[in-house]
């Protein structure tokens, strides 16, 4: 791959892969590295008649995957005390509308994230970056019943999980 068609790639699926890496790692930091470790990897791998965005956003999920293998291993070796991290999204002083918008994000990514891993990473692909069912199994590495399951289960949960959090 030349640099021509790595620009072209980034241009046309940068912003989908940098959100979902975004996603995954929870973190600017992670998802900064993340996203060009797709973008590297992708330069030697890519395949010319696939589909691009689908072999780059499982390349994320691989390499996500990867990492936090390695680090639970590491951690197994030797823990490490957490430190305290403070959010990387300030708050913003906005009016009204705006501040009840982010609140309600703010809800939706909360109980996103409190779900279970392959349900998250569903929804992660199948909302956020506006993959099909099809691509998702694809992404995934499962059939597309288990991807449709999934989605059933994951609304459900997010469902009791945001009726929750309104109701108090």
């Amino acid at each position: 791959m030349n640099t021509e068609e790595l620009t072209k790639l980034i241009t046309e699926y940068g912003k989908d892969i940098y959100n979902f890496c975004l996603h995954l790692a929870m973190s600017r930091t992670e998802a900064d590295e993340l996203y060009q470790d797709v973008f590297l990897t992708a330069i030697n791998k890519i395949d010319e008649g696939g589909n691009p965005k689908s072999f780059l956003m499982g390349t994320a999920m691989r390499l996500w995957r990867n990492k936090r293998r390695k680090e639970a291993w590491r951690l197994r070796i030797a823990p490490k005390e957490e430190l305290a991290e403070e959010s990387e999204f300030p708050p913003h002083i906005t009016p009204e509308g705006e501040y009840l918008k982010k609140e309600e994000r703010q809800s939706v990514l909360k109980a996103i994230n409190s779900l279970k891993e392959p349900l998250r990473q569903t929804v992660i692909l199948y909302y956020s970056s506006e993959l099909t069912v099809e691509e998702t199994a694809e992404i995934m590495g499962v059939p597309t019943g288990t991807v449709k399951s999934r989605l059933y289960k994951a609304r459900k949960i997010l469902k009791q999980l945001l009726e929750a959090d309104i109701n108090g």
